[in-house]
Order: structure tokens, then C-alpha cells, then sequence
């Protein structure tokens, strides 16, 4: 376990002027952080403690029942102890854990009041309880057949109880567990929908009676370092005749309660982790941990709770979140899941809760447990897919994650990538990353995934960093520098290209695609690139020219043309449901929208490229492809916020078609293929893509090696 004591003392002097020293003490935070991350046995009972508890009452005779109660954190109350006190009088050997620190004065007077009662057994134990100790300790103490178990939640009448009690028990003789049909359900998870804590905490074995001898016997080989779901562990494999399911309503008087502890979100928290490791974080297993831990989670937002809770209720998500990805689990469903039940899209944006968990997070993550974390969108996986993924995998420990910018759990998403951030030793990414997303810009490497020089970028440097940014040309170095608000830029190419200058690679792929979609290869292939539009409802293009009609153009001149939406218009389709592009699959075959290959493999595969506004123009001119540029709304492109650095298309030596006409598009197409030939593209290339020259990744891997 790495020393967390100076993140700790930070932590504290922090959220001390946010909620006042009053809510924030060393002691409180030092135990809501090692809970969590101490994966060690419980401590609870001192020796002289147990060997004194096994002495109490050894030269007694049995009786038919004895009850043990839980008196801490919220199991503390008036109730409870009432309860307690008439349970007592009337000749019930009863063993109470309980802690004092938990308990206001009046409960304290009462704690004192019932040690002196003979029949009373008063324990005090740590803030780490292993429940499975405390009851086979009190198996061992109180000598009975019967132990009953119950907590404030259960208020009793000790006469009506017995009596009740004394009848569900002779209508169903010699069986191991009674227990309610409503604690049933919620205990075994048969319903789902069970009362507040009745699922996960210790109130789950609250109100039911065991056989005292059984009881032992399913304890004894149990885990001790797991309190959590216990009555589903203790008669999970108990016959169905040995369990006595009753419908007396009025056995036990629930009284249910509003109050959470930070102790018992801690110990949610870090049982899930538990659990999760006694699966090895298998798919099977751990969805079903998971489901269970969010049916903890919205429990816990039923109560009565404050910023501190709110935002260690955040801090435990991420952090399970963190573990299931690090674990190679795939967890997107279970974010939406988490997102929803804790509310986090409208919670998260209270600054105070924010800032609690800013302060909490870090304390919980060690840094430096991996050598590189990479992040990039699932439709732009410019670094996986390269040659430098490969060698930077043999050579250093790499932590690798897809990240959804247009979701509905973007925040959440973005404090679980940060614990991943902050867990390795450098960042990389092929986009800028918002600064919740990760720690350290000095140690945030963006291989950017644009080549050239075209575009303004539209970058706020207050929300968005890039860190170091390595760009495709020498040439592009200043430009990039003062685009992206860094100190560094360099030219060393971009590690996407170097698949360009690998000759298996392209005609694998120009194999592929072309049996996919049935082209001949005497036809020629067009790839369709276009950007996306910004300052409107929508990223879509207009793409204004009929699709049948130009793919029977196509078809008379023995083309084809194939396009892929931006990753933005899928998103955009994904969310909506509609696109307004007008692209669609063209009856004939010759116009084709794929959604099988990415964006290199297209371009390996195609014999010229057209698009608006798109740099994708960059990755052709290095291909030395014929190109030519479809814009129609060039105009109204230029007011955007992404408008142009240079005098497009002047500065641009290619062909244009600004008109949505098939016959000019196809025309366009023809005026292309001459222009790989004149000095003019080669000196355009040269200026915007020199570095990348099918060695990149050799010098991208220099370069991170010279900084780690």
C-alpha cells in the first residue's frame, strides 16, 4: 500500500474551507480512503475480548432464544435501545456491538444504563466491522437455539413479540432459517424492488431468526473480509425445506430510515471491489456485482445525505468504474446505468460537489501504476491502429481507452478517465483532452490526428489542453503552437500515415474492400470524405446532389464511390435517429456508405479522394492520389467557427466543384487526374506532410522514451 498520508493531509486542508473543519477531520478522511483501498482482514474484537465473550454465559443453560443487535453508525437509535431495554428485563440474553464515537449522549447514557443489566452484553468495536466475526462470536457467547437478529430498522413489543414468534416457529419446527417473505425477497434478490438496505447491508439479516447451530456451521469457512449480501451468502445453499418463508407481517416493526454513514458508503464501495476480484473481473460475474452495487447506489441517494456523502457516493462509481476498465471489462453500459441512478448530469454541475470529489479522487488511485495511458474516440482509433501502438505495447506498460464525447455520462466519463490518467506516468491521446479528463499537462503528449495546415481550430484553452502536440510537418510547427495555446509543437509526423508506405497493408485492403462490395477491377474508386459543420443543431452536410442519379453517372463511367461519415455525423445519427446529409446507399451499388472499414483502409483502397473542407485531403496527398474538392457552401462554411487559416480553395493547387450538379462532380473527378504530376501538389504536400514518411512511429518512440 502506498503512502496516502500527505494526499490525505491535502484533502483535509482543502475541503476544510469548502464545509468547515467541523464535517472534514484527518480521521474521517484517513477512514473513508483506507476502507476503500485496504484489502486486508478486518481487526475487530481485541483477543482478550473473544476469550472473555466465549466465558459469559458457558455455565448457563441454553435458552430458546437470544438476540444480537448492531448498534453503530446508523443502526444507532432510540428505537434500538427501547427495544433493548424490555428484551433485558424480561430475562433475554442479548450481546450488543456497538461504538461509542457513533452514539449522541443520550444513546450513550443508555449503553451505560444496560451494562449493568446481567442479561446484557455490551462490546465495543473498531469502524472496520467483519460481520461474520461479530455473529459467530455471538453464537459462541449466548448460548441458545435460536439467535435473533434485529437493528433500529425493527421496533418490537417484547410480549406480542415472543408470542408471535413462539407460533411461526411451532408451525414450522426444525428448520434452519425464519425469515419474512418481504426480507426474503430483498436478501435473495428475488424481487429487486426490496426496502432501503435491505438488499446489501447488514439490515438484510435484520429480523431474521437463525438455528444457532447452523448458523455456526455456514460462518465458519465464510469470508470474513465481505459484509455485504449476507443473508444471500449464508443460505445460498440451503435446502428450500430448511427455510421457513412466513407472512406474519407484524413479527418485526420496521422502521426505516433516512440516515447513511460515510462507513457504510466506504464499505459498499470497497466490498464491490471485493467481490469483483473473487471473479477475476469476469463479464458474467461482475455484471451481476454491478447490478447489485447500483441497487446500493440508488438506495444511498434516498437519504438523507450531504455534499461530503454526495460526492464520496461519486468518487466510490468512478472508482469501480476505474477497476472494471483497467480489468479489461467493458463498463459503457454500467456508466449510463450509474449515471441515471445517481442523477450525476444535474448533481455533478453543484461546484461543491464537484470540488469534494476533485479532493477525494486522487487519494484513491496511486500514481504511476502504469507507464502510458492512451485515449482516443471509438471512431477515431488514429494511435490503436498504427504501427507505434504495437511498439510502444512491447515496450512499456500501456493502459489503452475509448472515450464518447457526445453522451449523456460525459462527466462521469471524464473523472474515471482522469484516475486512469493519473495512474500513469504520461498521457496520450490523438485529440485535446477537457482538462477534467486527465492530470498533469506537462506530462500529456496529443499525437494529433490532423495533418496539414487548413483549419482554424475552434479550442478554448481554459476547458481543452493538448500538452506537447506532435503535428505532420516541420513547416506546420508555429502554426499548431499558437493554434493550440502550447509551449511545444513538433513535427515529427503523424503515426496514422505510416500504414500509408506499408504495401501488404494497402492491398490487403484494397482486396477487402473491393470483395466486399462486389467492385470489379477495372472500375475505380472514389473515397468521399467530408467534415462536419459547427454553430448549428446539427454536424451534418448537405451533400445536395441526388444519390441515384449520380451513381447511374457513376455507373456509365465505370466508378464507384464510397463514403463514411465523420464520427461526429455518427454520433450525431446515434443520438437523433435521423441524418440530414442526404447520402444514403444508391440503388445501383455505385454509391456506397461503409460502415465496415476505417478511415485508412478507405483510402488505401480508393484511386482518388474528393472532400469539402476535411484535412482526411492530407493522408491522399500522401498517397499521391488524384484529388479534387466538393464544397458547396464554402460561404457559409467561412462564417462558421471553423473557417480557414489559408485562402481556401486558392491555396489549395486542386480542382474545385462548388456546384451540386452530377455531371461538374464527375467532371471534377477527370480534371483530378492530372494533378498528382504538377509541382505545384508536390510542393503543397511537401509543406504539410514532409515528416510523414513511414518512420514515425520510430521517432514518436524516441521521443516519449527520451521523456519518461
Amino acid at each position: 500500500m502506498f503512502n496516502i498520508q500527505p494526499l490525505i493531509e491535502n484533502v483535509i486542508k482543502r475541503t476544510n474551507t469548502l464545509l468547515g473543519t467541523k464535517y472534514v477531520t484527518e480521521e474521517l478522511v484517513n477512514s473513508i480512503v483506507m476502507m476503500i483501498l485496504n484489502k486486508e482482514k478486518y481487526e475487530c474484537l481485541s483477543a482478550d475480548i473473544v476469550d472473555g465473550l466465549k466465558n459469559v454465559f458457558q455455565k448457563e443453560e441454553k435458552q430458546k432464544y437470544a438476540f444480537v443487535a448492531f448498534c453503530f453508525g446508523r443502526y444507532v437509535s432510540d428505537n434500538l435501545f427501547d427495544s433493548l431495554n424490555d428484551l433485558v428485563k424480561v430475562g433475554y440474553r442479548t450481546l450488543i456491538y456497538t461504538n461509542p464515537s457513533d452514539c449522541t449522549k443520550k444513546v450513550r447514557s443508555k449503553i451505560k444504563w444496560l451494562k449493568r443489566k446481567r442479561n446484557a452484553v455490551i462490546v465495543d468495536v473498531s469502524d472496520n466491522h467483519s460481520y461474520v466475526d461479530l455473529i459467530l462470536r455471538a453464537t459462541e457467547c449466548l448460548r441458545s437455539e435460536k439467535l435473533v437478529f434485529y437493528t433500529f430498522m425493527d421496533k418490537i413489543n417484547v410480549r406480542s413479540f415472543i408470542n408471535r414468534l413462539d407460533a411461526v416457529i411451532s408451525e414450522n419446527d426444525g428448520k434452519d432459517v425464519y425469515v419474512s417473505s418481504e426480507y426474503w425477497n430483498a436478501g435473495r434478490e428475488s424481487s429487486g424492488n426490496g426496502s432501503i438496505y435491505q438488499n446489501w447491508s447488514l439490515s438484510g439479516i435484520s429480523g431474521v431468526v437463525f438455528r444457532s447451530e447452523f448458523l455456526t456451521e455456514s460462518l465458519r469457512n465464510a469470508d470474513t473480509n465481505k459484509n455485504q449480501w449476507l443473508l444471500n451468502r449464508i443460505v445460498k445453499d440451503v435446502a428450500k425445506e430448511s427455510v421457513c418463508i412466513y407472512e406474519e407481517q407484524y413479527l418485526f416493526n420496521k422502521i426505516a430510515s433516512s440516515e447513511i454513514t460515510l462507513t457504510d458508503i466506504a464499505g459498499a464501495a470497497k466490498e464491490t471491489i471485493l467481490e469483483l476480484e473473487s471473479v477475476n473481473f469476469g463479464n458474467d460475474g461482475a455484471d451481476v456485482i454491478l447490478g447489485r452495487f447500483n441497487q446500493v447506489v440508488r438506495d444511498l441517494f434516498r437519504c438523507n445525505i450531504d455534499v461530503l456523502k454526495k460526492a464520496l457516493i461519486f468518487t466510490s462509481v468512478c472508482y469501480v468504474l476505474y477497476l472494471c476498465e483497467i480489468h479489461k471489462l467493458d463498463v459503457e453500459k454500467w456508466k449510463q446505468v450509474f449515471c441515471r441512478s445517481v442523477d450525476f448530469c444535474h448533481t455533478f454541475t453543484y461546484k461543491e460537489v464537484y470540488g469534494m470529489i476533485c479532493r477525494i479522487l486522487p487519494v484513491l488511485v496511486e500514481e504511476n501504476q502504469t507507464d502510458i495511458f492512451i485515449v482516443e474516440n471509438p471512431e477515431m482509433t488514429d494511435i490503436g491502429k498504427s504501427k507505434f501502438f504495437e511498439l510502444i505495447s512491447e515496450k512499456y506498460s500501456v493502459d489503452y481507452q475509448l472515450k464518447r464525447s457526445y453522451v449523456d455520462y460525459y462527466r462521469l466519463n471524464n473523472l474515471i478517465l482522469k484516475m486512469h490518467s493519473r495512474a500513469a506516468r504520461l498521457t496520450l491521446s490523438s485529440v485535446s483532452l477537457r482538462r477534467d479528463m486527465y492530470y498533469y499537462p506537462e506530462r500529456h503528449i496529443t499525437l494529433w490526428h490532423g495533418l496539414g495546415w487548413l483549419k482554424k481550430t475552434v479550442f478554448t484553452p481554459q476547458n481543452y489542453s493538448v500538452g506537447t502536440i506532435i503535428c505532420s510537418s516541420k513547416a506546420c510547427e508555429e502554426g499548431y503552437k499558437a493554434h493550440f495555446h502550447t509551449d511545444s509543437a513538433i513535427g515529427l509526423g503523424c503515426v496514422q500515415t505510416d500504414r500509408l508506405y506499408d504495401e501488404d497493408f494497402i492491398n490487403s485492403s484494397r482486396e477487402k474492400v473491393r470483395q466486399k462490395y462486389g467492385i470489379p477491377d477495372d472500375c475505380k474508386v472514389i473515397f468521399f470524405a467530408p467534415t462536419f459543420r459547427m454553430g448549428g443543431k446539427r454536424h451534418c452536410y448537405n451533400f445536395g446532389i441526388d444519390i441515384d442519379e449520380l451513381a447511374e453517372k457513376l455507373k456509365e463511367h465505370n466508378l464507384y464511390v464510397i463514403t463514411k461519415r465523420h464520427h461526429i455525423f455518427q454520433e450525431d445519427f446515434r443520438d437523433m435517429g435521423t441524418d440530414e446529409s442526404g447520402v444514403h446507399d444508391s440503388q445501383n451499388g455505385h454509391f456506397i456508405v461503409d460502415t465496415s472499414f476505417d478511415f485508412v483502409e478507405l483510402m488505401s483502397a480508393c484511386d482518388s479522394f474528393v472532400t469539402d473542407y476535411s484535412s482526411s485531403m492530407y493522408f491522399a496527398f500522401i498517397l499521391k492520389l488524384p484529388i479534387f474538392l466538393y464544397a458547396t457552401d464554402i460561404d457559409e462554411y467561412k462564417k462558421g467557427p471553423n473557417g480557414f487559416e489559408i485562402d481556401y480553395p486558392n491555396d489549395i493547387p486542386l480542382p474545385l466543384v462548388d456546384k451540386p450538379v452530377a455531371d461538374e462532380f464527375i467532371n471534377g473527378y477527370y480534371k483530378s487526374l492530372s494533378v498528382p504530376l504538377t509541382e505545384e501538389y508536390l510542393e503543397y504536400r511537401k509543406f504539410n506532410v514532409q515528416e510523414c514518411d513511414g518512420k514515425v512511429a520510430e521517432r514518436v518512440m524516441d521521443f516519449i522514451s527520451s521523456m519518461l
